[in-house]
């Protein structure tokens, strides 16, 4: 299950669960991260910083990774293999699930 929410009130139901100080702790690094992503957008608008980088070793089969990402996205019971990677579709381990 995804939900989205606002950051308030996610911030509202970790000091609900854990308490003020992680409700702090957690608002502290959300602030890092938040200033930590506009610092990358601002390199990479003057040239001093890739904006974009391709991510290597995304748990895809070396061949055949565009098609193992697309049945991963629409098969809800796509899992790792034992090989630490996601499978092709048609290969052991698709779930073979067709709603």
């Amino acid at each position: 299950m995804v939900v989205y929410g606002h950051p308030g009130v996610f911030e509202a139901a970790v000091a609900a669960q854990f308490g003020e100080d992680a409700a702090g702790a957690w608002r502290e690094r959300a602030n890092a991260r938040l200033a930590a992503g506009a610092a990358h957008r601002e390199a990479g608008m003057i040239g001093r910083r890739a904006l974009f980088s391709v991510i290597e070793g995304r748990r895809l089969p070396e061949r055949g990774a565009k098609e193992a990402e697309i049945a991963l996205l629409l098969d809800e019971d796509a899992r790792l293999g034992a090989d630490g990677t996601y499978p092709l579709p048609g290969s052991a381990g698709e779930s073979g699930r067709r709603d």
